[in-house]
């Protein structure tokens, strides 16, 4: 389920979750979940997963095949309407 889509696991009205966060913005959406839950422990970076900009690989390398592209938008497509994201346009930014 490494890859499965978030919205597999989410109730239907996300707007019953207390909090989401994004991995993009991990360290802070951690600091202000503690800050609310008021017993949560430290980020350790080190156990954590990778952040893309510290793989050897540049994940933008995979989004140069339109086929990919498409691949993966229609995939992600719950998620990505569910959370916000604007996966085309950050795909031609990269």
């Amino acid at each position: 389920h490494h890859w499965a889509p978030c919205i597999r696991f989410l109730p239907k009205d996300l707007n019953t979750l207390d909090f989401v966060l994004r991995f993009e913005t991990l360290a802070k959406d951690w600091e202000e979940l503690r800050t609310k839950a008021g017993c949560l422990g430290e980020l350790n970076k080190d156990e954590g997963p990778r952040l893309l900009h510290e793989s050897k690989r540049n994940y933008a390398e995979f989004y140069k095949d339109s086929k990919i592209v498409d691949l993966v938008a229609e995939y992600y497509a719950e998620d990505i309407e569910a959370f916000g994201y604007e996966f085309r346009e950050v795909i031609r930014m990269a």
